[in-house]
């Protein structure tokens, strides 16, 4: 065992009954940790760990004091150890110091350092002196110093019969080697920013001396010790380590790591790994596996909480198999592809806890969650069972593999350690992610066209023209995917600058809708490019360079999974652009006063005895508010993890599945608009229906009042289209107004428009006055008469562009979504049991549903493709959905 608290800043103190050594909070007397360990090493002090302040107590008095054995790190001369020496000399402790053969030698590597160190120091000391010794070992003296000491502890020579030997071991700050390890290695597999290797030398240099090693020293001291520093053997980084002798248990209790917590060339995190190295990795693996399996599941009835590693067939790691088999491209994770899918093929999958992931050294939780599973640990579940049975449910590990005839995985330590460290998991729901955003950006495309026609906007605002002179791609991308959408659209306006209108221009949400969304498109297509490569990448650690031989071990930090946060980040925020525009569009299909002649809150019925479309006003508003707030960066909510190695971590994870979160309200937004949209494009058609019925009652009606009364014959074709068009226009703008008033009072204005051209007097009063009245009973009627016919056969289909088209017929002979009428929601009389019982949250649901299946979003891909084999010059990037 290390002696742990055992680290520096010692100090003794006494109370009434016995001598007792304390770690206090704070002391700098780095003498006293030198002199305590003397005193345990020697047996006067005995080490109780079980006392609160890891208290020592006195058991006699020292025979004989100890020498100490003093080893420089890396580009120090032996001269680097005499003001320690002279110090344990004045509080009357032999020392010896030992200078590195590698120091400033380029042929000799660390073996030539540990021959030396015991031939010339160990040996005469232990073997000819007999001398109890203590070795202190600074940074890279842990590799030769760990080889050298074989067979001269004190247990084993008092065993053989000898005098003398090793009684302690101090490693400060120091590297502590397994067999076959390099310094190289141990510092992960790279040299240090501020050291300055040379090949043709063979030797590597310190760039700054006293920033690295004496920062902390005052002058001249400072000064003195970094002239002293010289370069140090390249050998002595890249040779392995011989095996190494300071694990055996004459060294338990014996054994002490100090810390330096300003330490510049070996930072504190690096310490705390180098003072806890195991060789048995097979037990560590499983401890790693077990330690990480550290998140709260959720039971059977809660699989909210949970992450169901399986896809939409149920198997096994749905975007973790295929992420795990990139990592292991080329074999640069070390792992064999059959260990890792046994189980890729059958219908079991991974229960994950949501949360409990940084996505700093990969999705380490999840990832040892899916590698129990595969080793079928009891305490953890598993789905089992195809999707959509109503048959999956979850069971236990070991019985889900055992039920399917598979059997677990032994996972090596490597394997162990590749399954658990990389981006698998925060990338696989990424990519699910990315999916269903592409999918919904075509969806808002094709809505915003939809809205276009709903509104009785322009094709004007996607010419090409404008993305010609702003030469956005994702702008002009936009504009030809929505302007292809329109095309045969009888719905759309072609404004002439000669029409007389209340608004020449449309509102922002459908006239900007492809400088809205365009940048949304150049956003995701950058996240669907960082996902990809993600998807495509090793992002174990460490990493086997096979392209080279032999090949090489290669540290670094591909497990950060930053680019995966960029990614959901940026199409969290789409999602947000997206639900903007399209809540816009649906509230100002909504409101009368912007809908250009659709009635309030989208009513088949009389504006006072029906408002169904409030509700979905308020539901978007709703989802909206949500989506903005979601739409918040969750990178900057970082918090420092794992003692502080982990001090930045990326959040993938969460970022995603909030990213998700997202999309899934999108969706329902989508979903009521859709249906608010089809039921505007069917008032449309109803009206217009109307108005082609009517029409010719219409003129021949007024031709007859205008023949008779009329000052001057000559210009009456002109008048009847004068008061055609005015007759339109005041529809239009009284909505709100129940059927009958409304046709009343539109009918009603146009006499402001004939009396000035009739002949004057009574006759003519009471033929226009009886004329108006026969007009109006005549549109009531027939509008009564119109409107139930579209209830039972109405079709938009005639008057829509091509992508509407697809959505409409889609909408309302696949999903048989009914234009909602007075009927359509009515509650079912008890006693009869007739009427459908419907609610518009069962409409917009089943719209939902469509998109879970896919079916619907096969309609969207269909219309993207119909746009861009229509107009081939955009960059087809839906092209693979």
């Amino acid at each position: 065992m290390w002696m742990e608290g055992l680290m520096r800043n010692l100090v003794l103190r006494r109370s009434s009954s016995v001598t007792e050594v304390a770690v206090p909070s704070a002391s700098n007397d780095y003498m006293y940790s030198l002199t305590l360990l003397a005193f345990i090493f020697t047996g006067v002090l005995a080490f109780v760990p079980s006392t609160p302040d890891n208290h020592f107590r006195f058991r006699g008095k020292m025979n004989a004091s100890p020498t100490f054995v003093l080893v420089p790190g890396a580009f120090h001369l032996q001269s680097a150890m005499d003001i320690l020496g002279l110090q344990l000399k004045n509080l009357g402790y032999q020392s010896q110091s030992f200078g590195l053969p590698t120091v400033n030698n380029p042929k000799l590597s660390v073996t030539n350092d540990a021959i030396a160190l015991e031939r010339e120091v160990l040996h005469p000391l232990i073997e000819l002196q007999n001398k109890d010794v203590v070795v202190y070992l600074h940074s890279y003296a842990g590799f030769p110093g760990s080889a050298a000491i074989k067979g001269y502890s004190k247990t084993e020579r008092q065993a053989a019969g000898k005098r003398g030997g090793i009684i302690g071991l101090i490693y400060q700050s120091a590297f502590i080697p397994l067999q076959g390890d390099t310094l190289l290695k141990m510092i992960g597999g790279q040299y240090a920013p501020w050291q300055d290797p040379n090949t043709q030398t063979g030797l590597i240099t310190v760039i700054d001396p006293k920033k690295t090693f004496y920062a902390d020293v005052v002058e001249p001291l400072a000064t003195k010790a970094s002239s002293l520093i010289r370069p140090q053997s390249l050998l002595s980084f890249n040779t392995p380590s011989g095996p190494t002798y300071y694990g055996i248990a004459a060294y338990d209790k014996r054994r002490v790591y100090l810390h330096t917590n300003q330490d510049q060339a070996l930072p504190p995190f690096a310490q705390d790994a180098a003072d806890t190295r195991t060789k048995a990795v097979d037990k560590l693996k499983e401890d790693l596996l077990n330690g990480l399996q550290y998140g709260i599941v959720a039971g059977a009835s809660a699989n909210n909480e949970n992450l169901d590693c399986g896809g939409p067939s149920g198997k096994m790691f749905p975007g973790n198999a295929p992420t795990s088999r990139s990592r292991n491209k080329d074999g640069h994770a070390g792992v064999l592809d059959s260990r890792v899918y046994t189980s890729q093929a059958q219908l079991i999958s991974s229960c994950v806890p949501l949360r409990g992931s940084i996505s700093a050294s990969g999705d380490l939780s999840p990832l040892a969650y899916i590698a129990g599973v595969l080793e079928g640990k009891p305490s953890l579940k598993a789905y089992v069972g195809e999707r959509g049975t109503g048959a999956r449910h979850l069971e236990r590990a070991d019985v889900a593999l055992s039920r399917s005839s598979i059997t677990p995985i032994v996972l090596t330590a490597r394997e162990g350690l590749a399954l658990v460290n990389g981006t698998s998991v925060s990338a696989a729901v990424a990519a699910l992610a990315m999916h269903e955003a592409l999918s919904l950006t075509i969806l808002s495309q094709v809505l915003t066209a939809m809205s276009v026609e709903a509104l009785r906007g322009t094709d004007e605002s996607f010419d090409p023209f404008l993305s010609t002179v702003r030469p956005h791609w994702g702008q002009a991308e936009s504009s030809r995917n929505i302007r292809t959408m329109l095309y045969g659209s009888r719905l759309v306006n072609r404004y002439r600058a000669s029409d007389e209108a209340s608004l020449f221009q449309d509102r922002y949400s459908i006239r900007t809708a492809s400088q809205w969304l365009g940048p949304v498109l150049e956003d995701l297509s950058l996240a669907n490019s960082q996902i990809t490569t993600e998807l495509n990448s090793a992002t174990d650690n460490p990493l086997i360079d096979a392209d080279i031989s032999p090949p090489r071990l290669v540290h670094g930090g591909n497990f950060q999974a930053k680019a995966v946060t960029s990614a959901v980040e940026k199409i969290r925020q789409s999602a947000q652009s997206m639900g903007r525009i399209l809540f816009a569009q649906c509230t100002e299909m909504i409101n009368p006063a912007t809908s250009r002649g659709l009635t309030p809150n989208l009513v088949a019925a009389e504006p006072s005895e029906s408002f169904i479309f409030k509700g979905t006003d308020i539901l978007i508003a709703s989802l909206l508010s949500e989506l903005g707030f979601l739409s918040n960066p969750v990178a900057s909510h970082v918090q420092t993890a794992e003692m502080g190695n982990q001090a930045v971590n990326s959040l993938a994870l969460i970022s995603a599945r909030y990213t998700l979160d997202s999309l899934d309200i999108l969706a329902q937004l989508s979903a009521a608009h859709l249906v608010a949209v089809c039921q505007a494009l069917d008032l449309r058609a109803l009206h217009i229906r109307f108005l082609e019925s009517f029409e010719p009652e219409f003129r021949s009606s007024m031709r007859d009042v205008l023949h008779m009364h009329l000052v001057s014959a000559q210009n009456t074709n002109g008048l009847l289209d004068k008061c055609w068009k005015a007759f339109k226009t005041r529809l239009d703008a009284t909505t709100s107004l129940n059927s009958a008033v409304r046709l009343s009072e539109a009918i009603a204005y146009l006499q402001t428009l004939i009396i000035p051209s009739l002949l004057p007097g009574v006759m003519t009063l009471n033929a226009l006055r009886s004329h108006t009245a026969h007009l109006t009973d005549c549109a009531v009627e027939l509008l009564r008469v119109t409107r139930e016919q579209y209830m039972v056969d109405g079709d938009a289909t005639s008057m829509l562009g091509r992508a509407s088209k697809r959505m409409y017929t889609f909408l309302r002979k696949d999903l048989k979504i009914p234009f909602v009428g007075p009927e359509t929601l009515a509650t079912p009389p008890r006693p009869t049991g007739l009427g459908s019982g419907l609610t518009m949250g069962a409409l917009n649901g089943k719209v939902k549903a469509a998109m879970v299946d896919g079916s619907l979003y096969r309609i969207v891909v269909a219309c993207i493709k119909d746009a861009e084999e229509r107009d081939p010059s955009g960059r087809k990037i839906f092209a693979k959905l």
